[in-house]
Formats: C-alpha cells, sequence, structure tokens
C-alpha cells in the first residue's frame, strides 16, 4: 500500500479536544480535507456530537458538476459486470423484501431453485474460483491436512480461503462431511449459499448452513456453514463430536467468545478421536481441525497447537493507496459522507464505495443523508445505490450488498466492522474508514456491561483497507491521522473473551463436566475476576449450587440459547400462568438486544420530508403511536418489555399484517424476526422442557403486565436499582452505581416514578444510562432472591416516595 495525507486549505474552525478542525470546506477542497497539524489524537474524536450536513444541501444547490476532481484520487479502470440487476427499482425491490423470506434475498438461497451446469452465472464464479491465490495451493494444503490433526491456514482477503478450502476437502473423497464456523450469521448464510451456487445444488441439501433461530440442512447435508456458537451447542449435544470429520474455524482472527472457547474444546476432541482411533477403541474417524483467518497471530497460535504447520496464502491482486487525513475529524459521519459524494460525483463508473462506520446509528444517519442528496439531485447525480449492513439489519437486507450493481450507477455500502472480512463484497474500489468500532466491554467489578465506541487496530484498519483492491486498483480514504495509525491503535484486537461477561460461556463448560475453570486450557485465559463474577451470578440465579455444581435448573437454563437472565425468566413463567406470553416477551427483548438502538429496533424514525410540515405530521403520529404502546394494551403498563410485548400481541391480532406495522410506524422485518425466535423458543419449552416453578412467587390471576414483570424479575432481580431521594437511581450490591433511565424508555421523566426498577441492557454513552426498564416491588425482590436482598438493605426506603400518612 502507498500512503499519502490529504492537504487542503483551511474552513470554519471547530474546537475539539487538542486539535482545530475544518467543519465547512469548500466545494473545492478535497475529501475530507484538513489543515496541517502535529501528533492529533484518534481519541479526539468526540462520540455522539451533533451532525452536521449542511455542506451536503450546499452541493445540490451549487450543482455537483461544481465538485471538482481531487487531485489525490486515481482514475478507476471501467470493468464489466455479470449481469445487470433485475427490473426493480430500490423501492419496488424494498417493498419485494417485506413479503418474501430473507433466504429469497440471498443469491443461490430460492428455494426449488437448482442450478444447472449451463448456468452463466455458474460458470463466471468457477472462472473467478479458479484464478484464485489459493488455487495455487490446493496440494500443498490438503497433504498438510492429511498428515496433520491440526493445520493453521493465514489467507489474506479474496484469498479464497472461506469458499474454496471446504470444497477441496469434500471432492477429495476422504471426507464426507465438514463444519465450518463463521462468527456471524450473514457470513455463515451467504458462504453457503455461495458455494452452493459454484456447486450447482440445491441449498439445504449438499451444502447447508444453521445460525441461531435459523437451520437451512438435512441430515445427510455433507458441508455446513454455521456460526460458532451453533457448533459450539452441537458439542454440547455429541461430546465426540462425531458428526464430522474436518472442523474449519474460519475468521479466527477476530477471537470471537465462541471461537475461542471452540478452540480450546476441539483441540482436546482432536487429540481423543486420534488417540482413540490408534488405540481401536472407537469407530469414528480422526477429527481434523483447519484454523483459517485473514490476519492472525500465527505464533500464538501455532505455539498453542503445538506448532502446527502454517499456509500463508497471499490475497489482494492490485495496490491500494492509502490517504490519511491531517487532523482527525469530529464529525466522522459527515465527513463519510462528503467523501462518498465526492467520489461519486468526479470518479468514473463502474467503482463502488464501502464505508466503515462504528454503528447502526451512524450508518443510518449516513444513509439517510445520502438518499436525501440523490432525491434532491435528481437526474443530476448518477444513482447511488445505497445499502447499509449491521448485525441487527434482517439479512434479506443485509444481502443486498452482494448484488451486482447495475451500469450507470454506483453502490455505497455503508457497514460495521461485519465488512472487514466476514463478507467479500465486489466491486469496491473505495474504502471509507472511520478508524472507530463499537465493542461491548464488561467491567467485573462493577458488575457493568456497556457498549463503547473505541479505536479499532491496526490488523482491523489493514482489513478495511484491503476491501478495497479486490477487482482492481483501490484507494482506501482514512478519516484520522497517520500519526494516530501508528501511535494509538493497538496492533490487534482484544479477545472478546478478555472483555466480556462470561455466564453463559461458564454455564455450558459446566454443562460439559468441565469444573476447574481456573486450569482449563483456553487460548488466553480469561480475568480470573470476570470468571468468578459468572459464579456468583449463576448462583445467584440458583443454576449453580454452593458447591459449584450445576442445579437441575442450570441443566434447563443450557437448554436455551438466550441469555442466562431472561432464560431464567422463562423458567419462572410457568407456575406464574404465562409461558406463552413469556416466550413472546423474550424473543422481542433478544431481537431488540442485537440492535444499538434497543427498543428502536422496532419502531420507525419517520426520514425527513421535502414538505417540513408534512414532516413533522410524520414524526408526531409516530410518537403517539408509540406512546400508545408504551401506555399499555390488552397486556397492561409496566415499563418498556411490556410495551414491546404490546406491540408484538397487536401485530399478532392483526394477522402478521405488513400494513399493520405500516400504519403503526413498527418495522415489520424486526416483528417477524422476533416471530421466528418464538417459535423457536416456544418449541423447546413446550417440548424438550419440564418447567417447574423455583420461586415462592404465587400467582392469583392478577393483570398480565403484573405476572410477567414477575416472572421478569426472577431473572433480573440482579439489575435492580433503587429510586434515591434526589430522584436518581442507584444500583444495588457491592458496587452502586448512579444511573439514568434512557430518553428512548417508557419511564424516562415519569410523573410518578417507581421506586424500584430493573433494567433489561445498561448502556453507557454521555452517563450510565439503563434500557429496557420495568417497574417492580420490593416483596418480588424480597421472595425471589432472600439470598441476594437482605431484609436490611430494603428498610431505607426514600421517606417522600412512602405512602402519606392519614
Amino acid at each position: 500500500m502507498q500512503d499519502s495525507s490529504i492537504d487542503a486549505p483551511p474552513g470554519k474552525r471547530a474546537r475539539t479536544g487538542h486539535a482545530e478542525t475544518a467543519r465547512t470546506p469548500t466545494d473545492k477542497e478535497p475529501p475530507v480535507a484538513t489543515t496541517s497539524a502535529s501528533a492529533s489524537s484518534l481519541r479526539d474524536v468526540q462520540y455522539g456530537t451533533k451532525k452536521d450536513y449542511g455542506f451536503v444541501h450546499e452541493v445540490v444547490r451549487q450543482g455537483v458538476s461544481g465538485m471538482n476532481v481531487p487531485s489525490v484520487l486515481p482514475s478507476a479502470k471501467p470493468q464489466e459486470t455479470l449481469q445487470e440487476r433485475k427490473g426493480l427499482s430500490q423501492n419496488d425491490a424494498a417493498l419485494a423484501f417485506d413479503v418474501k423470506s430473507e433466504l429469497d434475498q440471498i443469491p443461490g438461497c430460492q428455494d426449488g431453485t437448482l442450478f444447472s451446469e449451463q448456468s452463466a452465472q455458474r460458470t463466471a464464479l468457477l472462472s473467478d474460483a479458479a484464478s484464485l491465490p489459493i488455487a495455487a495451493y490446493r496440494s500443498e494444503l490438503m497433504s498438510l491436512i492429511e498428515a496433520n490433526p491440526v493445520v493453521i491456514v493465514v489467507g489474506e482477503t479474496g484469498s479464497g480461503k472461506s469458499t474454496q478450502i471446504p470444497q477441496f476437502l469434500l471432492d477429495s473423497g476422504r471426507y464426507k462431511r465438514v463444519a465450518v464456523t463463521q462468527p456471524r450469521r450473514v457470513a455463515a448464510m451467504s458462504l453457503a449459499a455461495r458455494v452452493a451456487l459454484e456447486r450447482g445444488v440445491r441449498l439445504g441439501a449438499e451444502v447447508g448452513f444453521a445460525v441461531r433461530f435459523e437451520s437451512k440442512c438435512r441430515a445427510d447435508t455433507c458441508l455446513k456453514f454455521m456460526t460458532d456458537g451453533v457448533l459450539f451447542r452441537e458439542i454440547v449435544g455429541d461430546a465426540e463430536l462425531g458428526a464430522y470429520d474436518v472442523v474449519i474455524v474460519d475468521e479466527a482472527h477476530e477471537r470471537s467468545l465462541a471461537t475461542d472457547l471452540l478452540l480450546a474444546l476441539i483441540k482436546d476432541l482432536v487429540k481423543f478421536r486420534w488417540d482413540a482411533r490408534r488405540n481401536g477403541e472407537s469407530r469414528a474417524t480422526k477429527l481434523r481441525l483447519v484454523v483459517s483467518s485473514a490476519t492472525l497471530n500465527a505464533e500464538l497460535f501455532q505455539r498453542y497447537f503445538d506448532n502446527a504447520p502454517l499456509v500463508q496464502i497471499p490475497g489482494r491482486r492490485f495496490p491500494v493507496d492509502v490517504l490519511y487525513a491531517k487532523e482527525p475529524q469530529p464529525d466522522y459521519v459527515a465527513a463519510a459522507v462528503r467523501t462518498a459524494l465526492h467520489i461519486h460525483a468526479s470518479m468514473p463508473l463502474p467503482g463502488d464505495v464501502l464505508i466503515f462506520l462504528s454503528g447502526q446509528n451512524e450508518i443510518e444517519a449516513a444513509a439517510a443523508e445520502l438518499k436525501e442528496v440523490q432525491r434532491a439531485a435528481g437526474t443530476a447525480l448518477r444513482e447511488m445505490i445505497i445499502t447499509p449492513v449491521y448485525s441487527a439489519l434482517p439479512s434479506e437486507q443485509q444481502a443486498l450488498i452482494f448484488a451486482r450493481t447495475p451500469p450507470n450507477a454506483r453502490k455505497i455500502v455503508i457497514a460495521t466492522n461485519i465488512a472487514e472480512t466476514s463478507v467479500t463484497i465486489d466491486g469496491i474500489v473505495y474504502v471509507i474508514d472511520c478508524g472507530l468500532t463499537k465493542v461491548k466491554t464488561f467491567q467485573p467489578k462493577t458488575r457493568v456491561e456497556s457498549l463503547q465506541v473505541a479505536v479499532a487496530s491496526q490488523a482491523a484498519a489493514t482489513q478495511r483497507a484491503g476491501r478495497a483492491g479486490r477487482t482492481q486498483a483501490g484507494v482506501c480514504f482514512r478519516l484520522y491521522t497517520k500519526w494516530s495509525f501508528e501511535n494509538e491503535m493497538p496492533p490487534q484486537s482484544l479477545s472478546e473473551m478478555s472483555r466480556s461477561e462470561l455466564s453463559a460461556m461458564v454455564l455450558m463448560l459446566k454443562t460439559l463436566g468441565i469444573d476447574d475453570l481456573v486450569h482449563f486450557d483456553f487460548l488466553e485465559p480469561p480475568p480470573t475476576d470476570a470468571l468468578v463474577a459468572a459464579l456468583e451470578l449463576l448462583f445467584s440465579l440458583r443454576a449453580l449450587n454452593a458447591t459449584g455444581e450445576l442445579t437441575e435448573k442450570g441443566t434447563k437454563l443450557a437448554e436455551l440459547p438466550i441469555d442466562v437472565r431472561l432464560g431464567s425468566a422463562v423458567l419462572a413463567s410457568d407456575r406464574l400462568g404465562c409461558s406463552l406470553d413469556m416466550c413472546k416477551l423474550a424473543a422481542v427483548l433478544t431481537v431488540s438486544s442485537s440492535g444499538s438502538s434497543g427498543s428502536g429496533t422496532f419502531f420507525v424514525v419517520p426520514h425527513r420530508d421535502s414538505d417540513a410540515e408534512q414532516g413533522r405530521k410524520k414524526m408526531a403520529v409516530a410518537s403517539s403511536m408509540k406512546r400508545a404502546f408504551e401506555a399499555g394494551g390488552r397486556i397492561g403498563f409496566g415499563g418498556d418489555p411490556i410495551a414491546l410485548l404490546n406491540v408484538y400481541s397487536q401485530w399478532e391480532a392483526s394477522g402478521y399484517s405488513s400494513q399493520w406495522c405500516f400504519d403503526h410506524f413498527v418495522h415489520a422485518r424486526s416483528l417477524r424476526r422476533a416471530r421466528d425466535v418464538f417459535k423457536q423458543l416456544h418449541e423447546i419449552v413446550s417440548k424438550k422442557l419440564q418447567i417447574q416453578s423455583e420461586t415462592g412467587i404465587e400467582s392469583n390471576s392478577p393483570p398480565s403486565s403484573v405476572v410477567l414483570r414477575k416472572a421478569l424479575c426472577c431473572g433480573y432481580f440482579p439489575h435492580a436499582c433503587r429510586l434515591q431521594r434526589n430522584g436518581e437511581y442507584q444500583t444495588l450490591g457491592g458496587a452502586k452505581r448512579t444511573v439514568h433511565i434512557h430518553p428512548s424508555s417508557a419511564l424516562y421523566k415519569a410523573e410518578q416514578p417507581p421506586t424500584w426498577i430493573c433494567y433489561y441492557e445498561l448502556l453507557h454513552t454521555t452517563k450510565l444510562f439503563v434500557r429496557g426498564v420495568f417497574q417492580v416491588e420490593v416483596k418480588w425482590l424480597q421472595t425471589v432472591a432472600p439470598h441476594v436482598f437482605a431484609e436490611a438493605l430494603m428498610q431505607d426506603t426514600p421517606k417522600r416516595h412512602l405512602s402519606s400518612r392519614p
């Protein structure tokens, strides 16, 4: 890669952190250009600042022809697309997705479709596969895999490792069943579809996938792509993992919690099955493990796997120029939009753009502004096909990033780090990188789990830049300084295990009979205080007994593919007579927690309308609809979880109508996802579990909201907070923290704030916010967890909130 920096005349300045940054550049400036500065800090970028998009509308008013080509931008070379988009406009396509299954939107996933040998699309894919760098390493790879229990493959982006190695194994005839793990569901689904298409088979037969709450495979599926968590659960059900001859752990560099744990378990399984086969003690074949990654700490993995052989495969076929900003960009979303508009207006087609932003809110804001520019410019601006992608986005929308860009248009993909290595998007020539990412962190001492914006690693930045060089020479615009890259970005990202809440992992290890967690052979041992916190939580939920052994309740919790606290609420719902509604509530909470906007995953916020008055009316209607759900329905009132259940119940009563969702400003896709989760949860609860009450709460048919909140209390009592005399809430337990109800909550600024609340999740931004808040009573807390809430702790209730005396 070639590095350079972007210079430009100064603009209007705004003070941010240690650096002064240009905020209103002229239309003749190169993108993200700033005045020269010394070693400015990437940490000066302030998250949550108000975005200023005034320059966008100025561009539209002046005309896109006034946007000059920056001298640092190279000329793009034309290339042919393999096929043109079918005759649907973007809006038509979006409408079609509302009524089709999400699988239908991923190429190769259509039910009943068999891709023939004569398929032009398949022929093109096979031609591309034959030219991939990994093709030259096929013989070497197969020899190493045959001779060794573990092989490590470091393949750069675009090498073909994810799609070709599984097929090499199948085609050899030596291995009948192969499992491939991915850290993200969209990667597992899209790779399965791609490989099925290359092989000319129907997805779900020879090649299939399995992700949480969804599976498309059969008992005789030979090549199964899955998320790492799915394979982990398979190990719980089959301790020898006898169903597979080879396991490929892909994208191991991401160091997800499930991936690190899988590597530890499979390391032991490989040794067990090789020894058993050698001694004639098992009919199972020798299990082989391939650890595959785009960037990997090879020494760490080789040392862990007893000096396993390493194969390094080149990937990128074209050079990528890397351009740095001279100063940090405090409004990096605006800078990214500005850069994308300059590229689109100035550079020839084809040549798609990939923008990396830190999270869902930034992605949606950038997408809305680009769409507004497109609408305002009309035919003066070539078509932009704007496709966001983040983990909470439904799969059918995520799949749009794989569609071929039609002639005379440019695709602009706006993504989180999901697009770093998990998915490969053809046609990307320009990458815009904000240098930030969102990570979930857990502080064992305070028991606080929060989602925060953090500086990306150098390895991640390198991966992002590499997405630009797959089909032709590319350019990566980094919205941070070269000094920040070299001095502030860590070489590698922290493993998820080192910064996560570990109760689910500990519960699964206990289920496998692994009790000595301190001496367990982890790739890198987790923090001891995090293990202690997980054990204490599981004990408080009565999943473990006083000696640390798994209880009957703990065994049942391990069957539920949801958070252990939410699972505890589901188990408690049986005796309370609300298990059906509790499964629905667990489903909507699971879906809402997968997005950074919480309940906003369900509620639609209308975009800016060209008619300001009309826009205000839409916002007013949307707000009133949300308040109506919060005020209660069939379920009643009681907080955020109940409001979401009211939404689901009314949608259910409408016959799962998409029109109802449109009329009530609710995301139909999120509700359909919640319905899928509910179906699986309800099947597990009704068929696999014999649920028994383990609380002292008796139900005398009170209102549904009360019963459901009692059930939730059985799982979320560790998240209890008490109202203080100053009107703020304080958490309980050893580390008392002041928290604030999130502005999106139904209980935000309530006229009569409840004395006691519990929350579903905690978010640390400008303050410590609690989200998914619901009202509880002190006697519920004392009843469900007398071992946690001592009587003396409850007596100091704020006087001003006691009942008034006669």
